[in-house]
């Protein structure tokens, strides 16, 4: 007979890559009464692990390969109580960074999607939050106000105020599963919220977007701009003609690809067995 496994509260964090989930989740895994993973490969559906029965389960996910929402179902399913928490930022400084980082791939695999369907992806996460009341944290608030806009979503997740989410009194190694994660914020942080925290980039476009690709951005995202007081327009640092194109070149599949065939190669004239 199967072992029964005690479910609590999940708290299902995620949002896009580039939009400071890794802080966030982070700042959570510091509490004394929270545990879990701080971060996911994205294109894998996380196991979690197995917690004392005090400890809440906290999990970090990227809109990538997955929407948060079906995440949720999914864990809700196995009989979890899932409390889903979207981190919100300026879509067009996401896209930007996007471009700029070795996993911001623009390809046409499962593994890979394009970053206009990532983004599509996150916006409808971002709809059904607002239908059924996630609680949502602001990144560039995070920043500006930082225990003010953890105070505000501790409340909204109906947890007590911890002040190890500020002085960050844990080790990486006391955290359940830290095996992925940003490797530049893990690289940055510094021993507490308010000494990591950096405003000298905060709100500017890290690269160029195409005209089309803004445009695009703007005009799916009005609603969401609006509601997250975003400006509605955006001026990029160079405006190329046409759009980012996706590419299946680009994914990972592509090169599992060439390094299969090359390693046939290498066999068939006898320079590996």
């Amino acid at each position: 007979m199967a072992k029964s496994i005690q479910k609590r509260n999940l708290y299902l964090c995620g949002g896009l890559q580039g939009s400071g989930s890794s802080l966030v989740s982070w700042c959570f895994l510091q509490r004394h009464d929270l545990n879990g993973i701080f971060d996911t490969a994205h294109d894998m559906v996380p196991k979690l692990p197995d917690l004392p029965g005090s400890i809440h389960t906290w999990c970090k996910i990227t809109t990538c390969c997955f929407r948060i929402s079906e995440l949720k179902d999914y864990y809700a399913s196995l009989g979890w109580t899932v409390r889903p928490i979207l981190v919100t930022r300026d879509v067009r400084e996401v896209w930007s960074s996007l471009q700029n980082k070795q996993y911001g791939r623009n390809a046409t695999t499962a593994e890979d999607p394009p970053l206009r369907l990532r983004m599509l992806r996150f916006l409808s996460d971002w709809q059904i939050a607002v239908e059924e009341g996630w609680t949502t944290i602001r990144y560039e608030s995070l920043l500006s106000n930082p225990q003010q806009t953890l105070t505000s979503t501790c409340d909204s997740l109906e947890l007590l105020w911890d002040q190890g989410m500020i002085d960050w009194p844990k080790h990486r190694d006391e955290i359940a599963d830290a095996r992925y994660g940003n490797v530049n914020f893990l690289a940055s942080r510094t021993k507490g919220l308010l000494e990591t925290i950096d405003l000298k980039h905060s709100g500017q476009l890290k690269g160029a977007i195409a005209e089309a690709d803004l445009g695009w951005l703007e005009e799916t995202f009005a609603k969401y701009n609006l509601a997250c007081n975003y400006p509605d327009k955006r001026i990029p640092l160079e405006s190329p003609h046409g759009y980012a194109v996706a590419d299946f070149e680009a994914s990972r599949r592509s090169e599992w690809t060439r390094k299969a065939n090359h390693q046939t190669w290498l066999h068939r004239i006898g320079l590996r067995r």
